[in-house]
């Protein structure tokens, strides 16, 4: 598979998480996506949440580690998340 089939999705991960990130750090996300450095954004992304302990969706999470088991970085996605509570509604 190639990782640039999985950039609606890690686009829209971006999205849906984009509220719990500074302005910089979602301009670096997108620039990340933008020159096909999907892996990298993926685990900067859970990196930048897992900083701060953010709590995370359910939905989201699952895509996040969906995403990270299809690009071979499982691993290192799930452990940053381990770190983000389960978000409360």
């Amino acid at each position: 598979m190639s990782f640039a089939a999985l950039e609606p999705r890690l686009s829209e991960l971006g999205s849906r998480l984009g509220d719990l990130l500074t302005d910089q750090r979602r301009g670096w996300y997108a620039e990340f996506l933008e020159v096909g450095e999907y892996g990298l954004a993926l685990e900067m992304l859970t990196d930048w949440l897992s900083e701060k302990e953010v709590p995370i969706p359910d939905g989201a999470r699952t895509e996040a580690l969906a995403l990270a088991s299809e690009m071979g970085i499982h691993e290192r996605v799930a452990g940053g998340l381990s770190l983000c509570p389960p978000a409360t509604t």
